[in-house]
């Protein structure tokens, strides 16, 4: 084996939950992972832009040929980069839980379920193309840094989820 397994692996159940084996059947993960990154761009451009800033930013990304493309071929470029999305979504949202000094019970369980999705998708992206997908780490790291929020970023939680993804 030359290639992480994790689109293999979602080709697989694919066909499983389909029966079919056509090829439209092995892309839809791809076609999922170009949805789900639609969904990340409207959010944060949502949250930085407004709701028409959000419109533009995820029509400009559907409409980018280079994106028809990828959720097209089979390859795993559209994958690899949902789980990019994803994670560098985690990271923003904690971002704007850190701005408040106090944080609620119900903040501070969804900081940690961010915490756990983040370290997921760092290690589903591993899965899928390999090393590349430690970036999401560097920009986290960066942003703890710049914030100086050591103890909002719950520093423990996220070295147990590096931990973690050094396990899978």
């Amino acid at each position: 084996v030359t290639k992480p397994p994790m689109y293999p692996w979602l080709g697989a159940i694919a066909v499983k939950v389909t029966g079919s084996t056509n090829e439209w059947v092995l892309k839809l993960p791809l076609i999922l992972a170009t949805v789900v990154i639609t969904l990340i761009v409207f959010d944060l451009a949502r949250r930085k832009a407004g709701p028409w800033g959000a419109l533009i930013a995820a029509g400009a990304w559907i409409a980018n040929f280079h994106v028809l493309k990828l959720c097209y071929t089979a390859r795993t470029d559209m994958l690899v980069s949902m789980w990019v999305a994803a994670a560098l979504w985690c990271v923003e949202v904690q971002c704007e839980g850190w701005r408040t000094r106090r944080a609620s019970d119900n903040e501070r369980m969804s900081s940690l379920w961010l915490i756990a999705v983040f370290w997921v998708c760092i290690s589903a992206g591993a899965l899928t193309k390999g090393p590349v997908v430690l970036l999401p780490i560097i920009w986290l790291a960066g942003r703890i840094a710049v914030a100086r929020r050591w103890k909002a970023a719950r520093l423990g939680w996220q070295a147990a989820g590096f931990v973690l993804c050094l396990a899978l």
